[in-house]
């Protein structure tokens, strides 16, 4: 089972405060569909937090235009970097490979309005044991089922 959760941290305004916001949560049996979650999550959170101006269907034609040097003096542009995870096949296949591995994913944007988290983890099935953590009990005859007398 595999587990993915997208998280907001910002200001919280008037307050001088910040806030977290869970933005999502979803499980599946199967890491590809966990990503395809995240992946459709993160351009959610990019269109909400700066429309693409190539893709906003309810925008009038030339309402907005890309910026070639996207959030200049800001450490990063949340936006870009979500859209950018979102559409690489590499990117996306790395954290596939991590997933799969056992190894939970991470992917952290933030600038000056906050930070978002994109996050995925394999979540152990009590149900399911390893292959070489099976021990057998001194003793116990499967096909019987019991203990048998000589132990």
């Amino acid at each position: 089972m595999y587990r993915a959760l997208v998280l907001a941290e910002g200001p919280v305004a008037g307050t001088g405060g910040r806030g977290r916001v869970v933005l999502g949560t979803f499980s599946s049996p199967h890491p590809g569909r966990v990503l395809r979650w995240l992946r459709r999550q993160a351009v959610r959170v990019a269109n909400g937090l700066d429309p693409d101006p190539v893709t906003a269907p309810h925008l009038v034609v030339r309402a907005l235009r890309p910026d070639p040097a996207p959030c200049a003096g800001y450490p990063d542009d949340v936006p870009t970097a979500l859209r950018d995870w979102a559409h690489r096949d590499g990117c996306r296949n790395e954290a596939r490979r991590q997933l799969t591995s056992g190894e939970p994913f991470l992917l952290v944007s933030g600038d000056h309005t906050g930070w978002y988290a994109l996050t995925a983890w394999p979540v152990a099935d009590p149900g399911r044991v390893p292959p070489g953590h099976f021990r057998p009990i001194p003793g116990f005859s499967p096909s019987s089922g019991s203990r048998s007398a000589a132990s």
